[in-house]
């Protein structure tokens, strides 16, 4: 397959990743201005007026001139609104050399060497002063007048 065919069907089926691929093979909207993607929107439209000055056709007569120029307009069309720019930025990806750590959550048992749930003190060693506020709470289960019952009495009936 052609790499035009790729890229409109890639734009179709999930334009992000069409984003994000474009601008690693065909270049992106940075690229075109000759700036990086930290730059400020005072150094955008400096770049948008140099390089379109001289890419007009009107000034530069090479067969291309006309298509460079449409690039920096478009270029400098989504870069110079801040919501436009932030929505283009989020389809490229991570700036070069910027990445991101992939943190891995270590189970609690291999953390502390063992599981809590499972650990009959735990039960034991909680805080017995939290189990009077709720002794007579009329709402405990949800239920209007239902009082709470112990685990004991659950378990028997």
């Amino acid at each position: 397959m052609s790499l035009t065919l790729c890229s409109t069907l890639l734009q179709y089926i999930n334009p992000n990743i069409f984003k994000y691929f474009s601008s690693k093979v065909l270049g992106n909207h940075y690229d075109v201005l000759n700036l990086s993607r930290t730059c400020s929107a005072k150094e955008i439209k400096e770049s948008f007026i140099k390089l379109s000055k001289e890419s007009h056709p009107d000034v530069n007569k090479s067969k291309d001139a006309h298509k460079r120029f449409l690039e920096i307009n478009k270029a400098y069309e989504v870069l110079s609104k801040t919501e436009s720019r932030r929505l283009y930025d989020l389809g490229l990806g991570p700036p070069e050399g910027v990445s991101y750590r992939n943190e891995i959550r270590v189970p609690y048992k291999e953390q502390f060497g063992s599981d809590p749930w499972k650990d009959p003190s735990f039960y034991i060693n909680r805080n017995k002063a939290d189990d009077k506020k709720y002794e007579n709470e009329p709402y405990y289960y949800g239920i209007k007048g239902l009082k709470r019952v112990s685990n004991l009495t659950v378990v028997i009936f």
